[in-house]
């Protein structure tokens, strides 16, 4: 049975707002009508926010309210046409029930908001085309299974050394070892984003200008100078489905349906292509990635009998740690592989004596901690 690897495509560029003098709001629409983008218009999100008070001295008549103006551009992304939009209330000044929305055409749309759009426009055909021609071309199995030999190899040996593949099952090769394996192979990450990038320089949409663009799935947002404009993607006619779907299909067995999935997000960062693993929409034993290693934190904390011996055995593997008695971890105690496995059940009982288990990064700074069996 095989298995999806999901590759979430995202873009992301650095953007700071605070640079942009004066802000727009925009939707990017598939093929859209002037009809359309004034029924956008009317949505209540674009309705600028009412500021009301009353004199300490006043009554609900006496109420007086007030509102900036939303500027809004709709950009017909087949088209090329532009659509903008003065949002305000009437009656400034009066109490709240005595003013209406009031929707202004845009007689000139100034020519940086228009560039601004049409560059975005052109990072989603380029993530679009990139995302397909790594669905048609990129082979993830055969860098998966080569990756399988050489660094399971190693792992494999360090278990044995500990005398963890003495458990009565062996994980070694299970669904969770390689979903978790795969969601922090910086191999295969680095071979995605030269695919990627190969493929985004050679776009014929390609255009260098994307710097100041921060484009994350749906949503984006530009500064150009004193202007901004910020907003979403969306689509009329789905059957299109032009950039709609960032979801990359590729047949490698991860077993057990969406229990285990790897998620890469692919962001667009002033023209590159970086490649991460996004951890809540990569799940690994029936739990996000996220999730893991939120365990001991104020969300909470992830008992070694809450998840699957396999994921157990793969967070082992993953991470170094130490074992502790106490809320903290042992005191001056340096991580380290060697400590009883969270699968296992130890010297204690799991139910009357738990211990804290709390794993490091490569620079032996804690992430973090279940509650599993004692030595």
């Amino acid at each position: 049975m095989k298995l999806p690897i999901y590759f979430l495509v995202l873009l992301f560029c650095f953007f700071d707002k605070a640079h942009a003098r004066i802000n727009y709001e925009s939707v990017i629409c598939d093929d859209c009508s002037y009809t359309e983008a004034k029924s956008i218009a009317r949505r209540y999100k674009y309705q600028p926010e009412l500021e009301c008070f009353v004199e300490s001295v006043g009554t609900p008549d006496d109420q007086q309210c007030r509102s900036s103006t939303t500027e809004l551009v709709v950009y017909d992304l087949q088209q090329e046409q532009f659509y903008g939009f003065y949002i305000g209330y009437t009656n400034q000044g009066r109490p709240f029930h005595e003013m209406s929305v009031e929707i202004r055409e845009m007689q000139q749309i100034p020519a940086q908001i228009k560039e601004m759009l049409i560059n975005t426009g052109n990072g989603y055909k380029i993530m679009t085309n990139v995302t397909r021609d790594l669905r048609a071309n990129f082979d993830l199995n055969s860098l998966i299974k080569k990756q399988s030999r050489n660094s399971f190899s190693m792992f494999n040996q360090q278990r044995v050394e500990n005398d963890i593949l003495l458990m009565a099952t062996d994980c070694s090769n299970s669904p969770e070892s390689k979903a978790m394996e795969l969601a922090h192979n910086l191999i295969a990450m680095s071979d995605i984003m030269m695919h990627a990038n190969d493929k985004a320089s050679n776009d014929g949409n390609y255009k260098n200008s994307f710097q100041g663009t921060r484009i994350t799935g749906a949503n984006f947002q530009v500064a150009l100078g004193g202007l901004g404009v910020g907003g979403t993607v969306e689509y009329f006619d789905e059957t299109k489905n032009v950039i709609t779907d960032f979801t990359i299909s590729h047949s490698w067995h991860l077993g057990g349906a969406a229990r285990n999935k790897v998620v890469f997000k692919l962001e667009m960062v002033e023209g590159s292509i970086d490649v991460s693993t996004d951890e809540k929409l990569t799940y690994v034993g029936g739990v996000s990635l996220s999730s893991i290693k939120k365990s001991g934190s104020s969300a909470g904390t992830l008992k070694a009998s809450d998840i699957s011996p396999c994921l157990a055995d793969a967070i082992d593997r993953q991470f170094q740690k130490t074992v502790s008695s106490g809320s903290n971890p042992g005191s001056g105690a340096a991580p380290s592989w060697r400590n009883t496995p969270l699968n296992s059940r130890g010297g204690g009982s799991l139910q009357r004596d738990t211990c804290k288990h709390t794993y490091y990064d490569l620079n032996g700074n804690p992430l973090f901690s279940f509650e599993g069996p004692c030595p």
